[in-house]
């Protein structure tokens, strides 16, 4: 099976000045947008706890399974939430910088009584593919940072899209893995499944 190629996301900038200073980062959106992938992109070592194996090694020794090269990515901590307590000590007994990227499931609560995080971890936030992500410029200055300058704040690509194709760019959503698909017909399905999944099981 081909591997996914990493589209880069606005926010890679910021999650890079982060880890400079503070020793762990959460990244946080709904289900789809890219956590895993963008976490993974910044990693050096990474620990998926929806795999077997590495859900194992948490669950006989947490502290010993966060000892990777950092950046270590935790991917979704919320199976076993007690690898945040191990995060949490290792924050505590030992200073450094950019260790941890924690990613998870969309149902967490960062502000429950219980979070062991709170003041060791930076929270940011991932949305859907804009533009600019969609079509390779997503280090580009935004619209409204370049607000002051005419030129470049009205200029145009060589061939701007139809409304056409504007109404399919809008329409194939703002997750990379769905967007990615050619056929208008298999993207509608899966969007449909996304929307009842999200309805069934996150809404209530």
């Amino acid at each position: 099976m081909a591997e996914v190629a990493y589209i880069p996301r606005i926010l890679d900038n910021l999650l890079k000045k982060v880890l400079l200073w503070h020793p762990a980062v959460i990244i946080t959106g709904p289900r789809g947008v890219g956590k895993t992938m963008t976490g993974s992109a910044h990693a050096r070592s990474r620990l998926f706890l929806d795999d077997s194996g590495d859900r194992r090694l948490v669950e006989t020794d947490p502290t010993g399974a966060i000892t990777s090269e950092p950046p270590l990515l935790i991917d979704e901590w919320q199976i076993l939430p007690e690898v945040l307590w191990a995060v949490k000590r290792k924050v505590d007994n030992e200073r450094g910088a950019g260790r941890f990227i924690i990613t998870g499931s969309a149902r967490n609560d960062l502000f429950a009584d219980q979070w062991p995080l709170t003041g060791r971890a930076i929270n940011l936030q991932l949305r859907g593919l804009t533009g600019r992500e969609r079509f390779g410029s997503a280090s580009a200055v935004s619209l409204f940072d370049r607000w002051d300058d005419e030129e470049a704040r009205f200029s145009l690509p060589a061939r701007p899209p139809t409304l056409r194709e504007y109404l399919q760019i809008a329409l194939a959503g703002g997750l990379p893995e769905i967007a990615a698909i050619a056929d208008e017909g298999e993207r509608r399905r899966r969007l449909k499944v996304y929307m009842d999944m999200v309805v069934r099981r996150d809404l209530p």
